[in-house]
């Protein structure tokens, strides 16, 4: 017997919230690309000073939040994978390497995928990667 594959049910359930959501907005069209893309900065900033742990911890807070709306990225550990503290699946997961990419020009090869499961991982593996890149301002 054909048996869907399960994660198509927390994209559609995450495709429906999206939609519940827009229908009980005052706001005519509150997905409005334009404004999406105006909050994305265009691009890094090199300078002389990378980004410090403590920026690369809040970028990644940011692409998580625009990832995974409805948690509460508070309370996020260290040391736990992203996947027990948070509803954040595969698709969710390449989200965050395509953000990294978008914003920060931060290419991460398939086999580093591991690195990034949790916030230390995560952090620790960008340092590097991001010496040459200023936060935004």
């Amino acid at each position: 017997m054909y048996s869907p594959d399960p994660g198509w049910a927390d994209y559609n359930a995450r495709v429906s919230r999206l939609w519940e959501r827009r229908a009980e907005s005052t706001d005519p069209c509150p997905f409005d690309v334009r404004r999406i893309e105006r909050s994305v900065p265009a691009g890094p900033v090199v300078g002389a000073v990378g980004m410090q742990p403590e920026e690369i911890r809040q970028v990644l807070l940011d692409i998580l939040a625009g990832i995974v709306p409805d948690e509460d990225l508070s309370s996020l550990r260290d040391e736990v994978p992203f996947r027990e503290q948070i509803e954040l699946d595969s698709m969710d997961f390449l989200d965050i390497v395509m953000e990294l990419r978008k914003q920060y020009r931060v290419q991460i090869p398939e086999e580093d995928y591991p690195q990034l499961a949790t916030m230390g991982g995560a952090v620790k593996y960008l340092v590097p990667l991001m010496k040459d890149v200023k936060a935004h301002a």
